[in-house]
C-alpha cells in the first residue's frame, strides 16, 4: 500500500512539471540566402512545418516538420527584441558574395527586415544565418 501511495504521489509530482514554453513573437519569419551558387527562402510561422522555396538552381517549393525541440529552439532563436530590425549592412563595392535577408511580420503585422551583404553586420546575424542553413543540410524535404 505504502508503494501505491508513493507512486501515485511521484506520478502527480511529475505530472504537475511542465516545459515552459517559448511563446510566439512573430506571424512569419523569412530568411534568404544567395550568392552565385544558389538562391533560397525559408519561411517559418511557428508551428511544426518550415517551408524551403528554392529559386536557383532548380525551382522547387518544399516542406519539413521540425520536432517540439527544433520549435523550441527556432523560437528562442527568434526573439524579436534582440534583432534591430530596418537595417541594412551592405557592402557599398557591391561586389558578388553572400547576402543574407532575414524578414519578419510581427503580431502587429508590422514588417521588417535585415539586410546583411559580405561579412557586414552583427555576429550574431551570422550566427542565426548558418543555424538555418544547418537545419536545412539536417532536414528532410518533400515536394509541397
Amino acid at each position: 500500500m505504502r508503494q501505491l501511495i508513493f507512486i501515485l504521489i511521484a506520478y502527480i509530482l511529475f505530472s504537475c512539471q511542465h516545459k515552459e514554453r517559448i511563446k510566439k513573437s512573430f506571424v512569419t519569419f523569412e530568411f534568404e540566402s544567395w550568392n552565385l551558387a544558389e538562391n533560397f527562402i525559408l519561411k517559418y510561422n511557428g508551428g511544426d512545418t518550415i517551408y524551403l522555396k528554392s529559386i536557383f538552381p532548380e525551382k522547387e517549393n518544399l516542406f519539413s516538420v521540425i520536432n517540439e525541440n527544433e520549435k523550441e529552439d527556432l523560437l528562442e532563436s527568434l526573439k524579436e527584441s534582440e534583432f534591430d530590425y530596418s537595417k541594412e549592412y551592405w557592402n557599398s563595392s557591391m561586389e558578388d558574395g553572400q547576402t543574407y535577408k532575414f524578414n519578419i511580420i510581427h503580431l502587429n503585422r508590422k514588417k521588417d527586415s535585415i539586410l546583411i551583404h559580405e561579412g557586414k553586420g552583427p555576429k550574431k546575424l551570422y550566427d542565426l544565418a548558418e543555424k538555418f542553413k544547418k537545419l536545412i543540410r539536417e532536414k528532410k524535404f518533400k515536394k509541397k
